[in-house]
């Protein structure tokens, strides 16, 4: 439960830090807007296969 929290607040973090830079520095407006969340959504994606494939602690701790 906790890592999916972890995951979503790095993933709204990243989108506030990187939305901006898209939209005004890029000069992309609502489309730099849709490709920073799309990208902060596949980060918290990665993070969160990563723990499911690969750390398996969860699994591991309820056996």
């Amino acid at each position: 439960m906790k890592r999916a929290t972890y995951a979503i607040a790095v993933s709204s973090i990243l989108n506030m830090v990187i939305a901006p830079v898209f939209i005004y520095t890029l000069k992309m407006g609502i489309k730099g807007a849709a490709i920073a969340t799309i990208i902060s959504s596949l980060v918290a994606a990665v993070a969160i296969f990563y723990w499911i494939l690969i750390k398996k602690t969860l699994i591991s701790h309820l056996n």
